[in-house]
């Protein structure tokens, strides 16, 4: 799938491989520009990565010289791999089907095609159609808000094939009009050890709040700084994204807005460390991934009714729900939560984190995913 270097469908890739590379070969090949730093890729024996555009890269002579020709006319530090695409073997090669050529070539050396994407994303279709002319089973990983399907795949995706989301609202959504094989498989954290020995005990005696995420529009971050910063509560902010200087700004003029910086993996514990309740403002989500190490840390949780967050959240007492739309509903939940005694919150806590364990810990969700592999092979 359209797998890069950083974000949540990455982190879900890394950990859907590592899971399936303790049993079998696993080859990762991405649609998408990707480099040796994604979050997608494991260390293992039984592990390999690649690019559509790195296998053109390599196989084709001419296309490398055009490559590098590029790198040093434009005089660019990147890799040489990065121009692939230039203008010049856009006019010479049909690249629509050096990119169709080399993931049929991909497909039939393997026993199993998982897609992790969206319906929308690009060689979907194709490779749907293509796995089942030649009777390969495939599994689709939607990574995304399902907000339509394709009804020309439906007939795909029955029996041998089947297509795993994150959510009951999701699972509506891709059958209202066509009927699909669904199977609900929510997300776990890659880092769960570091997250489960954080204590539940508050952080201070005055709640601190945090956003960790990226910085995009769907992710309602501006609307949440411009509310956060008319209160005195602090608030940690962690990520990166095309919203950053807006992010910065917001900080600069707050001083209750505390910007951390862009996160790895390793750091995100210590995020959670500082935080006693996370906030989730979007206006689309599948998951998201950070709520469910919120859980995990046994953190409070603020969000909108978004994506697998109210599934989550269900038979627990944490149902603080707020309207990005809707300033004053977050300042409600604000002062609900503060108004909550310390017994109530650590009640809550511990509830969050039994939650994960016996539904979203690394064992539940590696043994669904192994179950359902095992079936469709």
């Amino acid at each position: 799938g359209p797998i890069s270097d950083f974000g949540g469908r990455e982190i879900e890739v890394h950990f859907i491989a590592s899971i399936l590379a303790e049993h079998y070969n696993v080859q990762l090949l991405s649609s998408t520009k990707m480099s040796d730093n994604s979050s997608a890729i494991i260390r293992h024996k039984n592990f390999t990565w690649d690019s559509i555009e790195r296998k053109i890269y390599s196989k084709n002579t001419f296309i490398k010289f055009l490559s590098w020709l590029t790198k040093f006319l434009n005089k660019r530090d990147e890799s040489a791999i990065n121009f692939v695409g230039n203008k010049i073997s856009h006019r010479l090669y049909d690249f629509r089907l050096l990119y169709l050529r080399t993931i049929q070539e991909i497909i039939l050396k393997n026993d199993l095609v998982i897609f992790c994407g969206e319906f929308k994303s690009g060689w979907l279709k194709e490779i749907v159609e293509y796995s089942s002319l030649n009777g390969i089973p495939l599994i689709f990983r939607t990574t995304g808000t399902i907000l339509s399907t394709s009804p020309d795949l439906s007939d795909f995706f029955n029996g041998r094939n089947c297509v795993l989301i994150h959510s009951s609202s999701n699972m509506q959504a891709l059958n209202k009009n066509d009927k699909f094989n669904s199977i609900i498989i929510d997300q776990t954290s890659v880092i769960e050890h570091k997250l489960l020995a954080i204590s539940l005990n508050c952080v201070s005696n005055k709640l601190t709040f945090g956003f960790l995420g990226r910085f995009g529009g769907q992710k309602g971050i501006l609307e949440l700084l411009s509310v956060m910063g008319t209160l005195e509560n602090t608030l940690i902010i962690a990520g990166d994204g095309p919203l950053l200087n807006e992010v910065t700004s917001h900080c600069d003029k707050n001083q209750n807005l505390n910007y951390i910086g862009k996160l790895s993996k390793e750091e995100v514990a210590n995020f959670f460390e500082k935080i006693d309740v996370l906030i989730i403002s979007s206006y689309e989500e599948a998951g998201p991934l950070v709520g469910i190490e919120a859980m995990a840390a046994g953190k409070l949780v603020i969000s909108t009714r978004v994506g697998a967050t109210e599934d989550r959240l269900a038979n627990t007492d944490n149902q603080f729900w707020f309207n990005i739309n809707q300033p004053k509903s977050l300042e409600r939940v604000i002062y609900k939560l503060e108004l909550l005694s310390g017994d109530k919150h650590y009640k809550i806590k511990k509830q969050m984190r039994e939650k994960y364990l016996s539904h979203y810990s690394n064992s539940v969700i590696s043994s669904q995913y192994l179950n359902i592999v095992q079936k469709h092979l």
